[in-house]
């Protein structure tokens, strides 16, 4: 937009706003019949002053008589509800605030007393409440606490807020006093950052950040204040129009919301988290340089400011802050939404990127490593001369301020990449300091890394999220002495925003760790942090970005400097497991990781893929184990599903075996052998592959899972129960545990344990192959008991959570247990006539068959199965089906073979 087209806007819309609005319409009929888009710019104007017209037009007296009526509505008792008034903390448009007691916990909160004609709006009261109780849901150490959104009763209905009490400073009274240097106003600006990234994960939008609502304590925390209460400062006056009860101390000053607007606001369009952005860019450039970016004697001028220009560079106010810095608040400011920052974590590592540069700066300066001409962090920056409108309460800085120019600043000069890398050591170890938990902390014993966010919504990098959440637990599993939950578990909090203290009280762990992954380009850019889950404390945060190249340097990386925040004595052996495998290409390793994320989905079309992937691994990297023994977990599978069992046994073993040739410490390889010998029908050797696998990998649920039933099926139940237990003890909520301890308590007739945890699988996910198994369980229990009719309700809620043959098959067996004979021969005959086109287990049709009372069928159709060492017989000994036949010579014989007990 052009100087001539903004002043044409700029006088149409002082014309129509000297109009009544009832006359403004025909006006602009008049004035834009040829010129739709400068209506539309002067409406935009008209909408934006009829919320701000009583405040920016009005005359001093006229603000001062609205301000004093709407003081004197708020008439304070001594007692708010439970809480007790001890003094008052200040005054503004939102009414009065004060500093009261809780009387019930014992606690001082911050009570802000909203004005009656504030909430005389139903609907607003009732949107507030709204986005109150999502507000209050946010735990962030930088996010002021709200307690409580209430109403008292006393003499007339007071509304209130009770928020968290912090003793501390604005920003705005910081900016006056010019006391912020140069690593004060970058933390200021990061720790916004983190605070906006969590609120805007949770779907928050601030939309009023200014120096006003940022507050620093003491010891250097920020809290961001206000969140959402900005959405309730219009009130209706006597002609209906809005206007806002927050008002400027001196009218014809730029009123602060304003100066601080994103355009889109500007422009009245709807606006989303960049908007918070843009604002939070305002407030790092006027730290930096005691002016605004943008400003002008009206508001008119103002608004232009933000809709089309550009601030003046920092260089003409500090002429040797830094580049970086430059281009970090021109991004920050970007006119259009989508060449801004799109997500406040990128704003936040960029901010603590530099911050760590230049800390490092300053001790290699220290050492004489390093030019003498570096900018210093403690530098005073946004100093002001005395008159300046930094030195007024309420007013921001303007563009027409004078300013005293720090003399002290130089160049900044980026010491050489090659001396930042050998400090990089010296810098983890200092952060370990800063961040470990001191001793009025408690010690770390227990610990959840909850599955790390897709925040690319890319369905491509979901392998990504999977593949790092799974390398930095089992690189914190090698720690001594700390107890990780496991995947199973932690899987059930995917997609879900919780809060970390939820997390301890559910799973008994004093620290939760959480992340995000983002892909740009071909980067990756990995955030994480971890908290303490006695009171949500962050104990540590971190930004790591790699090139993709790189995905395996960087997992090690995150794992190891983790590691040192929770141990450092035992930094030297918390190294990931990929480190077993050097000199892997990046390319090779996101394919393995991509075929276990379609292995774990335990389906016949996922397996399949996976070993798409992981033989496309093997063909860039013939020596990588990983890709070996995930081929053999596909094939043990697929051996249940569609592969006749002699031909899947062979892949798998030779797979394994491969695996193990290229490394013999690898945790999966052993048990992945141990899986083929289970198929061998070799329970000695199976049982030393499991101990194996387990002795390297102590939480290694699978192992343990698979190794507890393979005792459990050679009757050694108090062993197979112990091994569960154990499961269970970092897989509390995984279906695969549940479902396999519930196993065991039935095999050994603990029916009650039993049925507990097969109803607590379902619980977790009614659908899939483990709430199938859980279904069919409970349906033998039930016919056990005599329950016949409910007994078969259960065999078809295990068919409809996984329509499979073996499911099928069981419905069958139930509905010959209920006198269905004509329902379970029409199943039998359909199996039959699916076995002509892929492999179905001929122990399908047995338990049909003994169903059906016709034994010596049942017997041809075990030994076909036999034949074909099919692992489903591995289960003749503890399966009840098998009960009517188990004495029967011919079955003793079968189970001899399979080396079973009798």
């Amino acid at each position: 937009m052009t100087p001539e087209r903004w002043q044409a806007i700029d006088e149409l819309f002082q014309a129509a706003l000297a109009l009544a609005p009832a006359e403004r319409d025909a006006f602009l009929d008049q004035r834009c019949a040829q010129d739709l888009v400068l209506r539309r710019e002067v409406e935009s104007l008209l909408r934006f002053q009829s919320e701000t017209d009583d405040f920016l037009e009005a005359r001093p007296s006229a603000l001062a008589a609205d301000l004093m009526a709407a003081q004197s509505a708020l008439a304070v008792p001594q007692q708010v509800g439970a809480y007790e008034v001890l003094s008052e903390l200040g005054r503004g448009g939102m009414g009065a605030v004060y500093l009261a007691r809780d009387a019930r916990l014992g606690r001082q909160v911050a009570l802000k007393l909203l004005p009656p004609a504030t909430v005389a709006d139903a609907e607003s009261v009732r949107r507030f409440r709204q986005e109150a109780r999502a507000v209050s849901a946010l735990n962030h150490p930088n996010i002021l606490t709200l307690f409580e959104l209430g109403e008292s009763d006393e003499q007339q209905t007071t509304h209130f807020i009770a928020t968290e009490y912090v003793e501390g400073q604005t920003l705005r009274s910081l900016l006056k006093q010019g006391s912020l240097t140069l690593g004060e106003a970058l933390d200021v600006a990061a720790q916004t950052a983190s605070a906006l990234a969590a609120a805007h994960e949770a779907g928050i939008i601030h939309r009023d950040i200014k120096p006003e609502n940022l507050m620093r304590r003491p010891d250097g925390l920020v809290k961001v204040l206000d969140f959402g209460i900005a959405k309730l400062t219009r009130r209706k006056t006597a002609a209906g129009n809005a206007s806002f009860l927050t008002v400027n101390t001196n009218p014809g000053l730029i009123m602060g919301t304003v100066s601080y607007m994103s355009p889109e606001q500007a422009r009245g369009l709807d606006v989303d988290s960049r908007s918070d952005l843009f604002s939070l860019g305002v407030v790092l450039y006027e730290m930096l340089t005691a002016h605004a970016p943008f400003a002008g004697a009206t508001t008119s001028d103002v608004l232009a400011s933000i809709l089309e220009r550009e601030p003046p560079p920092l260089k003409s106010y500090a002429p040797a802050l830094p580049a970086e810095l430059q281009r970090i608040v021109s991004r920050a400011l970007a006119k259009e939404r989508d060449e801004r920052y799109q997500h406040a974590n990128e704003l936040l590592a960029e901010l603590k990127e530099l911050k760590q540069e230049l800390e490092l700066a300053a001790r290699l300066k220290r050492s004489g490593d390093t030019p003498v001409g570096q900018v210093s962090l403690s530098l005073r920056v946004g100093q002001t001369a005395p008159g300046s409108a930094a030195n007024t309460d309420d007013a921001p800085t303007t563009v027409t301020n004078a300013v005293t120019k720090p003399a002290a600043l130089r160049r900044f000069v980026r010491p050489p990449i090659l001396v930042i890398l050998a400090a990089t050591a010296l810098l983890i170890v200092l952060a370990l300091y800063r961040y470990w938990p001191q001793g009025s902390r408690e010690e770390i014993r227990a610990i959840a890394v909850l599955p790390f966010v897709n925040a690319s919504n890319d369905s491509e990098i979901e392998y990504l999220t999977d593949g790092i959440t799974d390398n930095l637990m089992q690189s914190l599993q090698q720690m001594s002495g700390l107890r990780v939950m496991a995947r199973g578990t932690i899987n059930t909090y995917k997609g879900r925003v919780v809060d970390p203290r939820q997390v301890g009280q559910e799973l008994k762990v004093q620290a939760v760790i959480t992340g995000r992954i983002q892909r740009q380009g071909n980067r990756l850019v990995v955030s994480a942090d971890m908290a303490e889950t006695r009171d949500g404390t962050l104990l540590w945060d971190d930004r790591y970005q790699r090139s993709l190249d790189d995905l395996s340097a960087l997992q090690d990386q995150l794992a190891r400097e983790i590691a040192l925040k929770l141990r450092p004595q035992l930094a030297q052996t918390a190294t990931p497991q990929t480190s077993t495998t050097p000199a892997i290409k990046s390319e090779a390793y996101q394919l393995y990781l991509k075929g276990r994320y379609f292995q774990r989905q335990a389906t016949q079309v996922g397996g399949e893929k996976a070993l798409e992937l992981f033989n496309q691994a093997i063909r860039l990297e013939p020596k990588f184990a990983l890709p070996h023994s995930g081929i053999a977990l596909v094939y043990q599978n697929l051996s249940s599903q569609s592969v006749p069992p002699r031909e899947a046994r062979e892949r798998a073993r030779q797979a394994a075996l491969t695996a193990l040739a290229l490394n013999n410490q690898l945790a999966e390889a052993h048990y992945a052998l141990a899986t083929v010998k289970v198929l061998d029908w070799d329970s000695a050797g199976a049982e030393q592959e499991f101990k194996q696998a387990i002795n390297l990998n102590p939480d290694y649920i699978d192992a343990r899972y698979s190794y507890g039933g393979t005792l459990a099926r050679l009757h050694r139940y108090a062993e197979a129960q112990a091994e569960l237990e154990r499961a269970a003890e970092t897989d509390p909520l995984s279906q695969q545990v549940c479902q396999g301890l519930g196993n065991i308590y039935f095999y050994s007739h603990q029916v009650g344990r039993a049925r507990e945890q097969f109803r607590k699988t379902i619980e977790l996910d009614s659908k899939g192959t483990w709430a199938s198994a859980a279904h069919r369980a409970l349906a033998m229990i039930l016919l056990e008991e005599k329950h016949s009719a409910e007994a078969l309700e259960e065999f078809r809620l295990a068919l409809a959570a996984s329509p499979t043959d073996t499911t099928k098959s069981w419905l069958a067996y139930g509905y010959t247990r209920v006198g269905k004979e004509q329902e379970a021969r029409a199943i039998l005959r359909e199996l039959q006539a699916a076995a002509k086109q892929h492999w179905v287990s001929p122990v399908y049709l047995a338990r049909i068959h003994i169903g059906l009372s016709e034994y010596d069928q049942a017997i041809a159709r075990l030994r076909e199965s036999y034949a074909a060492q099919s692992d489903h017989l591995t289960n003749l000994s503890v399966d009840n089906v098998y009960d009517p036949i188990r004495n029967d010579p011919r079955f003793l014989e079968i189970l001899r073979g399979v080396g079973l007990p009798q």
